[in-house]
This record gives structure tokens, sequence and C-alpha cells, in this order.
């Protein structure tokens, strides 16, 4: 059996990525991601805000817009406006996943990680 455990696959990903960045969350998991063979068009970014963790990839078209709607100051970035969004919407009662992202336009991707839900 050639299965590797969850723990096996960071292990392999750290090793064969110089300068990656790996997350442990513990008993729960990991996050791990390389700025190698990184487009200079998207950049990659990590955030922790309140114990939820977030990778994004790529550019938000309207940061002025959600920073705006979100009480964010000027200097706030895509991960920081994602985590906010997400935090604000968690904290009014439980919405689908669409409504989340519904306020986002742009070229982009992320991974969340709430540790409290």
């Amino acid at each position: 059996d050639q299965r590797k455990t969850g723990v096996d696959l960071v292990r392999s990903f750290v090793s064969a990525n110089s300068g990656s960045v790996c997350i442990n969350l513990g008993d729960v998991g990991a996050m791990a991601f390389t700025q190698s063979s990184q487009s200079l068009l998207t950049h990659r970014s990590f955030g922790v805000v309140d114990d939820i963790f977030c990778i994004f990839e790529g550019f938000l078209d309207n940061v002025a817009m959600l920073r705006q709607r979100y009480g964010l100051n000027k200097t706030a970035n895509e991960v920081a406006i994602v985590i906010e969004v997400y935090r604000t919407l968690r904290d009014r009662g439980p919405y689908p996943a669409d409504q989340v992202v519904r306020d986002l336009s742009g070229k982009f991707a992320f991974v969340l990680y709430d540790s409290t839900s």
C-alpha cells in the first residue's frame, strides 16, 4: 500500500519545495504553500486573525469597496479582507459558502480554516 498519511504528504511537500511555508494546525492538519513558480501577476499571501487561517492567491478587483464596507483600514490586503468577510458573516449567523464569497470580485483562490468552528 503506497498511501501516505497527511503528515507524510506535508513532509514530502516541504522537503521537495525549499522555502515553502508550512502551518501546523495541530491534530486537525496543516496548510502549506510555496512561492516558487509564482506568477508575477498573482501573489500568494497568508494571514491569521483570531484563529482563522487563510492562504490567498490572486487579486480582488474591489478592494477599496470591501475595506469601506467591512470597516478595514487602507493597509488591509486581500487575505485580511477575506478573513474579515468570513468572520463578519460567521458571527451574524450560519450562512452558506456562496454568501461568504458573493461580495468578492476578481481572479483569486483561497483556503480558509476556522479553528473555532
